[in-house]
């Protein structure tokens, strides 16, 4: 049996079947709120939960991914979390990771925890607009934009661990708003790469508010879904 056979094998175990399906049994023993969701799904698509065993448990808490970690049976259980993907999808672990691959599409970024960057980022400050987000912020919380040395050092000044990047002064916009997409998708090893399922249905979040081309003078902070254009 191939490799590709041999994972999928050990993911969707086919014993017990219902109509025709593959049933795949899912730990939900600390779930916790996921529960309700994880339900819905299994009488969809013919799975069972569980409170021992299966074949993939779902954890919510880190404490539980821990634990599991350390129980977890060889070769027969997957776990619903990839330990440290919360770490890995920090704006500077983002950041070192996208530049180390050389992505086209990943705007110019430095980490001010590192002194070398920091100084990069000042230099390149004297020329141009930059935007600070902090590492771990959230929901616009915290973003600065800065177009003088002097403006981004008053931004930071209030910040320990941020990433600053390169404002992109005319981006993509539909109907005149600022926008983003939130898709999903499943990474799985297949022969000797990876193969990638995109699901049908995401999310897509349009500003309430018309993108502005506008000049400000000195250091300012955003509010959570403002948004300027620097001439």
């Amino acid at each position: 049996m191939g490799g590709d056979q041999q994972r999928r094998r050990a993911l969707l175990l086919s014993r017990p079947r219902r109509g025709g399906r593959c049933q795949l049994r899912i730990n939900v023993a600390r779930a916790m709120k996921n529960a309700e969701a994880l339900s819905l799904v299994a009488q969809q698509q013919g799975w069972e939960l569980v409170q021992k065993g299966g074949e993939i448990r779902w954890v919510v808490r880190k404490e539980d991914l821990i634990e599991s970690l350390r129980s977890i049976q060889s070769g027969g259980q997957w776990l619903s979390h990839i330990p440290g993907m919360h770490e890995a999808c920090e704006k500077g672990s983002l950041a070192r990771a996208l530049e180390a691959s050389q992505a086209a599409f990943w705007p110019r970024s430095w980490r001010i925890t590192q002194p070398e960057e920091l100084q990069a980022a000042l230099e390149f400050c004297q020329s141009h607009v930059v935007i600070v987000k902090p590492n771990r912020g959230l929901q616009g919380r915290g973003i600065y934009l800065a177009a003088k040395p002097e403006e981004l050092r008053t931004a930071l000044a209030a910040e320990s661990d941020a990433v600053v990047q390169e404002y992109i002064c005319r981006p993509l916009l539909i109907d005149g708003h600022k926008w983003d997409l939130r898709l999903y998708a499943l990474v799985m090893p297949h022969r000797q790469g990876l193969r990638c399922w995109l699901a049908k249905e995401g999310i897509a979040r349009v500003c309430a508010e018309p993108y502005q081309d506008t000049k400000w003078i000195g250091v300012r902070q955003l509010a959570p879904g403002e948004t300027f254009s620097c001439l």
